[in-house]
């Protein structure tokens, strides 16, 4: 019996100090920084835009909120006439992101056909101005923004904005 007892001993000191110590981030892939680098709180720029008609284009609202932005930070992947490109740069003029928003100016809606049917009709309507806006995580490399505007298969620019980082609300 002792010697039963001996060997489940050195059986467990055995396993026990050939594993390898993992700290649970670890076991997942999940690379560590070191603890003494302070990491600053993501944030999530929200930009509110004015355009008309006229192609004027200003800003309306900007701020930031403390988060990690999870949805798709590009935009659509193809795009057509009317629609926009925002570019943000720095003061160099060296592009951080792109982003691709659908004609602002151009809104689907849907309404009842009014007959007993009931059925929806969905049509185009061209607006003669509207408010949009975007999301996106904020980059510190974002000190400009470049507007431009899909038109006959060229990108016209409408603006450039210099633009500083808002308050956190």
């Amino acid at each position: 019996m002792n010697r039963i007892s001996n060997f489940h001993i050195i059986l467990f000191l055995f396993f026990h100090f050939s594993c390898k110590s993992v700290k649970p981030e670890d076991q997942f892939g999940i690379q560590n920084e070191d603890s003494t680098e302070v990491r600053p709180n993501p944030e999530i720029l929200l930009i509110l835009f004015y355009i008309n008609q006229k192609d004027s284009i200003s800003i309306d609202q900007s701020y930031i909120n403390v988060g990690v932005y999870k949805g798709n930070e590009t935009g659509l992947s193809s795009s057509y006439d009317g629609d926009l490109k925002l570019t943000f740069m720095d003061l160099k003029g060296d592009n951080c992101q792109e982003m691709i928003v659908a004609n602002p100016l151009l809104r689907k809606v849907e309404y009842s056909s009014g007959d007993s049917t009931g059925k929806l009709i969905a049509e185009a309507v061209e607006l003669e101005e509207a408010k949009f806006f975007i999301r996106l995580q904020w980059k510190d490399c974002f000190q400009q923004i470049k507007v431009e505007k899909l038109a006959e298969d060229k990108w016209e620019l409408l603006k450039t904005f210099n633009y500083n980082k808002p308050n956190v609300r």
